[in-house]
């Protein structure tokens, strides 16, 4: 019997889930066909989404020679990235694929690697097949901003679902999904509306999250989407006004090849 896929990915000590991170292991699940277990420190085998690398990075290079290498039990990561924009020089574990260009700089590897790149969320339309009726604004605020005045302003008007993501993945995708046009501070709120090829813009709330704009652009360049600067929607109005902005969103067209690349980089090992 295949053993289980150890893996790795956030959840606060406190018991509140993020959509985002929680997708993690239903996304691994899906594409490798294996059964996936969440893991502890010198335990798991992957790391799939999130921006979870900072963190990690110091591990390695503290215990990974002295452990994982003398068990020759590597650590593979799977399109999660940085948070930060900072040289953190080659990492000790195995890459099989990244969230973005930007990552794979800092982390000093050759820009002609052949390395699957993208966030693995854009397998979501693949795995829930949802065909909901599609109406209305979808506004995902980052758990941090959930408490911006304007998100209270926004709740009561008509055709605006505001979308807690401090729920479980699919709960969150549904909602997602059943909107025409999605704003959206948490990155993976943009990361699902594209998978669903829903038009998105991202927005400024308190923009106070850790690396500023580092991972939106991070993972931008992975799709060669060309604008991804925040739009600042102080009123209902501005809100509104935002589905009239000329936007191309062509780079969703993307989206297949990516999956592949990232698809045969987790089977080539799991």
């Amino acid at each position: 019997m295949t053993k289980p896929i150890r893996l790795n990915f956030f959840r606060s000590s406190s018991g509140k889930l993020n959509f985002g991170d929680e997708l993690s292991p239903e996304i691994v699940k899906y594409v490798s066909r294996r059964k996936v277990e969440k893991a502890t420190k010198n335990k798991y085998d992957l790391i799939a989404i999130g921006s979870i690398l900072e963190s990690e990075i110091k591990y390695f290079k503290k215990y990974y020679n002295y452990v994982r290498a003398t068990l020759n039990s590597p650590v593979y990561v799977w399109g999660s990235g940085l948070i930060l924009e900072k040289s953190t020089g080659k990492p000790t574990f195995q890459t099989l694929a990244l969230r973005g260009k930007l990552t794979k700089y800092n982390l000093g590897i050759k820009q002609a690697a052949d390395i699957a790149m993208g966030d693995p969320a854009l397998f979501v339309n693949d795995m829930m097949r949802l065909k909901p009726k599609r109406s209305g604004i979808g506004i995902v605020p980052h758990y941090s901003d959930k408490t911006h005045p304007i998100i209270n302003n926004l709740k009561n008007i008509k055709n605006v679902k505001v979308i807690d993501v401090e729920r479980c993945g699919s709960e969150v995708c549904h909602d997602i999904a059943s909107c025409d046009f999605i704003v959206s501070s948490s990155l993976h709120g943009l990361v699902v509306a594209d998978s669903f090829r829903i038009p998105n813009y991202r927005i400024k709330l308190f923009d106070n999250l850790k690396g500023g704009d580092f991972k939106f652009r991070d993972y931008a360049s992975a799709l060669k989407r060309k604008n991804i600067n925040k739009v600042e929607i102080s009123t209902p109005e501005k809100l509104m006004n935002i589905k009239n902005f000329e936007t191309d969103f062509n780079y969703q067209s993307n989206i297949d090849d990516i999956c592949s690349k990232l698809e045969r980089a987790l089977k080539e090992f799991f």
